[in-house]
């Protein structure tokens, strides 16, 4: 299974509400899924999760920390998230979230 990090964890700037961002392709989220229903964690979407449709992604929660597993539909998609997160880990950490998410995306876009 290969892990792609993103997010705040990995580029910053990182806070107390924070969640771990983790890119998977589509195999490897239902092996966590299923994992997961085993242990019984709760696996949960967020109202901006589930506009990105039924497969995007889901969330779950161990202890205090906050995981986001994002559904990569194939393996373009996921090479664009590690480049797009690369690019974002070369800047100075941008606070402003509208801002850091529209940065983000352009370097998801050009990849």
């Amino acid at each position: 299974m290969r892990l792609i990090f993103t997010g705040t964890q990995v580029y910053g700037p990182a806070t107390e509400d924070s969640d771990i961002d983790i890119v998977v392709n589509s195999k490897e989220a239902h092996i966590i899924q299923r994992e997961l229903e085993k242990t019984r964690i709760e696996i949960y979407k967020t109202e901006d999760q589930d506009s990105y449709g039924p497969d995007s992604g889901f969330y779950f929660d161990i202890g205090p920390l906050k995981f986001n597993i994002i559904n990569a539909i194939d393996d373009i998609t996921k090479e664009k998230w590690k480049r797009a997160t690369e690019g974002m880990s070369k800047l100075k950490p941008i606070s402003n979230r509208k801002n850091r998410i529209e940065i983000f995306r352009t370097f998801f876009e050009n990849c």
